[in-house]
């Protein structure tokens, strides 16, 4: 797993813009009646509206980091032990019956699925 500085020079992604951007313009929304009446200038909006985008893109990146560390996490478990199963099928050796050199009998046969025993 990478370490955390290695990880501090990547850049910050969100996986949905689009919210990120909605999330900044409900946060900004109660300024607006001030804006439209004339007691908050533009360029002070236009700030406040910048430091809300900053911060809503910053919540969206952990949040998307958080997400995806989790579904790596649930990944490699998955893919852990689909390998462990499969190297448990393939290490599994021979059988007891193929060790002796005698054949298997109908009851020591699992795949045996014809007549009855």
């Amino acid at each position: 797993m990478p370490s955390m500085g290695a990880k501090m020079g990547a850049v910050m992604r969100v996986r949905h813009p689009e919210l990120v951007l909605a999330a900044a313009v409900l946060i900004c929304s109660p300024m607006l009646p001030g804006l439209f009446s004339g007691s908050l200038s533009v360029t002070t909006a236009l700030i406040r509206f910048l430091i809300a985008l900053i911060g809503c893109w910053i919540a969206g990146s952990v949040i998307t980091g958080i997400f995806h560390a989790y579904a790596r996490a649930q990944e490699e478990e998955s893919t852990g032990s689909l390998m462990e199963d499969t190297a448990l099928m393939e290490g599994a050796g021979p059988t007891p019956a193929e060790r002796s050199g005698r054949p298997y009998t109908r009851a020591e046969n699992p795949d045996s699925n014809t007549g009855s025993p």
